[in-house]
């Protein structure tokens, strides 16, 4: 760590740092390999198998094992493309009927598979982070605004705040998971954006949306961006021309998706072979299950955790006052997969939360005040959208943390404000990312990943802009620090102690409430930024 720090402060050799933080991320995820792999595995593996073995029109529809294809049809494309490739390790991964099939073959493919996938992300982190380097604004020691090239700031910073982020490695790498290559598709659209390639940035992000459809609450954000921008709504006019290059843009995307899926629905006489059902309609099914739910299994560090613990307050209370309720309402909001229910407060309609999603989403439409260059006010819009969408999203993943967490890490260098955000959103997602990986054995492993990346982070913070957090800011950093090692103290090993099998859901309740409380503090900070 210290001879990178060496190496970057010299501002000589940037293309051999790049290399070195490239080949050291990449042997870590190599060592990776054999670590504990969660059912994400077995979902992945299923879908290429799905996708390989079975003719288009039936991929929507095989329901032979419980993780049936539930993400777009450019994602579906993907895992038929490795599994051209899975039949070089082992053939018998693809067989639809071979549940939970794990050979060591298989393994080594997936995994192999995810880390090849993070070239193009390491690729277009480097090639954001140099690009927004001239934009970014840091304060000088006089307390003056400075924008541009400066010889104590350093772009390589940023790419190894991104690059070993400990949250990415985490789910990726040890739980499995695609998340960066996705990404990758989020970071070209924004460097297309800034450097002003406005119809590739719409193909890019088209392309995001149909193979992970939960990114469309982001595009608001890239829509009022082109038209601004491409459109020449800033001027206060509109370009017709331009604004029917973008439509044709996403049109397209969505033919190219959808449209072999509705060729081979028409192919058949409109019915698939194993269903009578319409393959749009399926499709539709599939991408939006709204009976799973408010909140996933595990609950999402967001604001419906709270409400869901506060659910269970009133109701601990109330049965304490001798108050009646509902039979059943004792297991209810009790992180089960299934139906989900409330013991005393109502239940939230997903129509509701889409609502309260847009309102949240509406000051990051806006050019943030301070930006000095496209590209960063893009990344502050989409920081706030994103952190918005996760902490109001119906049935929100843990995972999602990863996209605003990963889009501040970028504004890191633009002074102590942007650095102590990215800061406190590593602490807090990282650490509502920790239930993923449950077993005692994973302990050590994660707990030293976030360990290392929490501990290196502020200096790279401060070697990316060129500045020192105040005493204040370290002040709110040490306490943020020290949540989370109290948190990871109670949850990872006091209360498993303590309880054993009794109240198995009372360690994941505290680590969501916790980091939820936080991450609305990081709305909060998010919000400030775009003023």
């Amino acid at each position: 760590y210290n001879a990178l720090l060496l190496t970057m402060n010299t501002n000589t050799m940037e293309s051999k740092v790049f290399i070195i933080i490239v080949v050291a991320v990449s042997a870590l995820k190599l060592l990776l390999i054999v670590a504990y792999r969660s059912t994400d595995f077995e979902v992945h593996r299923n879908w290429m198998a799905i996708t390989h073995s079975f003719p288009l029109k039936d991929w929507y529809f095989d329901t032979a094992s419980e993780w049936t294809l539930d993400y777009p049809p450019f994602f579906a494309f993907f895992e038929l493309f490795l599994s051209k490739f899975a039949t070089l390790f082992d053939p018998e991964m693809l067989q639809v009927g071979n549940l939970n099939y794990k050979s060591d073959q298989t393994i080594l493919f997936m995994r192999l598979s995810v880390i090849v996938c993070d070239i193009p992300f390491l690729v277009s982190a480097s090639l954001l982070s140099s690009h927004l380097y001239s934009q970014l604004m840091v304060n000088d020691p006089n307390g003056e605004k400075v924008a541009g090239h400066s010889k104590s700031r350093n772009p390589l910073a940023v790419f190894a705040l991104v690059a070993f982020n400990a949250g990415l490695i985490l789910v990726d790498h040890i739980h499995f998971q695609y998340n960066g290559f996705l990404m990758s598709f989020l970071f070209m659209s924004i460097y297309f954006c800034s450097s002003k390639r406005y119809l590739l940035a719409a193909a890019c992000f088209s392309t995001l949306v149909l193979m992970k459809h939960l990114f469309v609450l982001l595009a608001p954000v890239f829509a009022v961006f082109l038209l601004r921008h491409h459109c020449g709504l800033q001027e206060g006019s509109l370009c017709l021309s331009r604004f029917v290059q973008l439509v044709g843009i996403a049109v397209s995307a969505v033919l190219l998706a959808f449209g072999p899926l509705v060729a081979s629905c028409m192919w058949w006489g409109g019915q698939c072979s194993q269903c009578s059902q319409w393959q749009g309609r399926q499709v539709l099914a599939r991408l939006f299950p709204f009976g799973r739910g408010l909140v996933h299994a595990y609950w999402a560090p967001n604001l419906w955790a709270l409400y869901c613990l506060a659910d269970k307050v009133l109701a601990a209370v109330l049965r304490l006052g001798g108050v009646p309720l509902a039979p059943g309402s004792r297991h209810s909001a009790a992180g089960l997969v299934g139906d989900f229910q409330l013991a005393v407060l109502p239940l939230v309609p997903a129509w509701l939360c889409l609502l309260l999603t847009l309102l949240a989403l509406l000051p990051s439409l806006r050019a943030p005040g301070k930006a000095i260059g496209p590209g960063e006010g893009l990344v502050r819009s989409l920081v706030l959208a994103s952190l918005s969408s996760f902490l109001l999203g119906y049935h929100v993943h843990e995972k999602a943390v990863l996209t605003p967490l990963l889009l501040q890490m970028l504004l890191s260098g633009g002074g102590p404000a942007d650095g102590l955000l990215a800061l406190l959103l590593l602490h807090a997602g990282c650490g509502g990312l920790l239930p993923l990986l449950p077993g005692p054995q994973e302990l050590p492993l994660k707990v030293s990943i976030l360990a290392a990346c929490v501990s290196a982070a502020p200096r790279l913070c401060e070697l990316a802009g060129g500045y020192h957090f105040t005493a204040s800011q370290r002040r709110v950093l040490l306490a943020s620090r020290t949540a989370l090692g109290m948190q990871v103290l109670l949850c990872e090993g006091v209360f498993p102690w303590l309880l054993g099998a009794r109240l198995p859901f009372l360690p994941l309740m505290t680590t969501s409430a916790w980091c939820a409380t936080q991450l609305l503090c990081c709305w909060g900070l998010a919000l400030a930024a775009m003023r």
